[in-house]
């Protein structure tokens, strides 16, 4: 972004030159059928291993992006969206986050304020970069090792919940007789399992076929800003990223047909209807030559 675009504190770090980037919020609101998976099933799609099961997939699918909107009201946008959808919440909501503090009583916030209530999860392939952080804390100087103990744990959050994951880790952390270093990053991956461990019930969302991933939205950061916002020497405006972000989102949302039409005819409006209604002489409204003029514009 140019320097006069940045937010004041990532200016303030950037100095003169600029050049830094500026942080892209997103959303999605989409309709998808239960998919229940087995934890073997889950365990080899994170092992990127090829899935036995055929996913459903998402449908009406809405996507938002916002350079400029506070997070909150981006949230705002995507709840009143469900609820247009499913006033009433005959559906089960689910509402897949990754884990960032604001984000997630943004999301608590707002569906509070508008009457709303949904299962809130934080994404897996999120709480596996904690598992990978403590696995490597465990075993420095053994991937291979480092790989089965993460393997393990992931299978124990999904059979048993992230507390029988923290009394392992703990367990295996005095076994190996860490250092206090490699004990820090231990404890670091055991207080994000401590504090959102009221969202981590995978046992639970197994079986009700909840999704467990935010893939859909991670692809909404890709193809709606990354692949377009960040090519190569792009450097850009508020105004005209925020445009282009918001003509991306109706496009991968299949608004933009309705929205071009709609953009038209405001076009039309304002370079013609009613410059020229504004403009007609009084004296001759009432006249035969006023009048078909008036018809015309109508």
């Amino acid at each position: 972004m140019h320097n006069d675009s940045l937010r004041p504190q990532t200016r303030s770090k950037a100095g003169n030159h600029g050049r830094c980037k500026r942080m892209a919020n997103c959303a999605a609101v989409y309709s998808i059928e239960r998919h229940r998976r087995s934890v073997d099933q889950i365990l080899g799609e994170l092992a990127n291993e090829e899935s036995q099961s055929e996913r459903p997939e998402p449908v009406n699918k809405r996507v938002w992006s916002s350079l400029e909107l506070p997070k909150r009201e981006l949230l705002a946008s995507g709840i009143e969206e469900a609820r247009r959808r499913d006033p009433n919440q005959e559906k089960e909501w689910v509402c897949l986050l990754d884990g960032d503090p604001s984000q997630l009583q943004g999301a608590q916030a707002e569906m509070e304020k508008q009457g709303c209530k949904a299962t809130f999860i934080l994404d897996l392939f999120h709480v596996q970069l904690y598992l990978w952080q403590a696995g490597h804390a465990l075993y420095p100087k053994d991937a291979e090792q480092a790989g089965e103990w993460v393997q393990t744990m992931s299978r124990e959050l999904l059979e048993r919940g992230p507390g029988r994951v923290m009394q392992l880790m703990k367990a295996d952390a005095m076994l190996q007789r860490v250092s206090r270093q490699r004990w820090e990053e231990i404890k670091t991956a055991q207080e994000y399992l401590w504090v959102y461990q009221h969202y981590l019930d995978y046992p639970t969302y197994l079986a009700k076929g909840y999704p467990l991933a935010s893939g859909v939205i991670e692809g909404v950061c890709r193809y709606v800003v990354k692949d377009r916002m960040a090519k190569t020497g792009a450097v850009w405006h508020l105004a005209g990223a925020e445009s282009i972000l918001k003509l991306r989102s109706l496009w991968s949302s299949h608004d933009f047909e309705e929205y071009w039409a709609f953009h038209l005819s405001q076009e039309s409006l304002r370079n013609h209807k009613q410059r020229y209604w504004s403009h007609a002489p009084p004296a001759t409204l009432g006249s035969n030559e006023g009048s078909s003029l008036i018809s015309l514009v109508a």
